[in-house]
C-alpha cells in the first residue's frame, strides 16, 4: 500500500467507502457478509481511510469490523449533509448527526467530517443567495470548530458542487 503525507498523517491512497457495501438504506436485501470480510481485509491491507454516511445506515457493521481492529492509524471521516438551515438549528442538526455516528460506531472522535450542502432539501433562493451560502459556511465553520475543540473531530472538508461554493468554502 502506498501512503500520502498529509499534515504529518501517513494516509493510504485508496478510501474505503460505505455507501453499499452491507445492508442499508441503499440495499436492504444484500447479505452482509463479504462486504464485512472486505472491509475487514482492506483494513488489513494497509487501507486505511473510510468514508461512512449515517443516512444509508451502514455504520453499525464498521463498528462490528472495527471492535478487532487497532483504531490508531484508521482515518475515519463521516458525512454530514444538510440543507441550508434558516432557522437557527443548524449545530442542533450538525451535532446529532455526528453524535448519532459516534454513538453507531462504538468512538468518541472521528478523524473529519465531510459536509455537503443538501439540496434535494434547500430552496432554490437559498442555494442561489451568495450572502446566504457564506453565512452558512461560516456557521458549519463555526459548529467544527467547537467540535474539534471537544475533541470529536480534526478535520472539516467541505463538498463544493460549483466555483461559487468552492470559492466561499475556501
Amino acid at each position: 500500500m502506498e501512503y500520502k503525507n498529509l499534515n504529518g498523517y501517513e494516509i493510504s491512497d485508496l478510501c474505503f467507502g460505505t455507501a453499499t457495501f452491507v445492508r442499508g438504506k441503499l440495499r436492504p436485501q444484500l447479505d452482509s457478509s463479504l462486504g464485512k470480510k472486505c472491509l475487514s481485509e482492506a483494513l488489513d491491507l494497509g487501507i486505511n481511510i473510510i468514508h461512512s454516511n449515517p443516512n444509508l445506515e451502514t455504520q453499525w457493521a464498521i463498528a462490528e469490523i472495527l471492535q478487532y481492529k487497532d483504531l490508531r492509524n484508521i482515518h475515519h471521516f463521516i458525512k454530514i449533509e444538510l440543507p441550508l438551515e434558516g432557522n437557527g438549528r443548524l449545530e442542533e442538526i450538525f451535532r446529532s448527526r455526528l453524535d448519532y455516528s459516534l454513538s453507531r460506531l462504538n468512538i468518541n472522535s472521528v478523524e473529519g467530517i465531510i459536509y455537503e450542502i443538501d439540496r434535494k432539501r434547500s430552496s432554490n433562493d437559498k442555494l442561489n443567495n451568495p450572502e446566504f451560502v457564506e453565512k452558512n459556511y461560516q456557521n458549519i465553520k463555526e459548529i467544527f470548530e467547537k467540535l474539534r475543540r471537544e475533541n470529536k473531530t480534526k478535520f472539516l472538508v467541505c463538498m463544493a458542487k460549483n466555483n461559487f461554493e468552492m470559492e466561499i468554502a475556501i
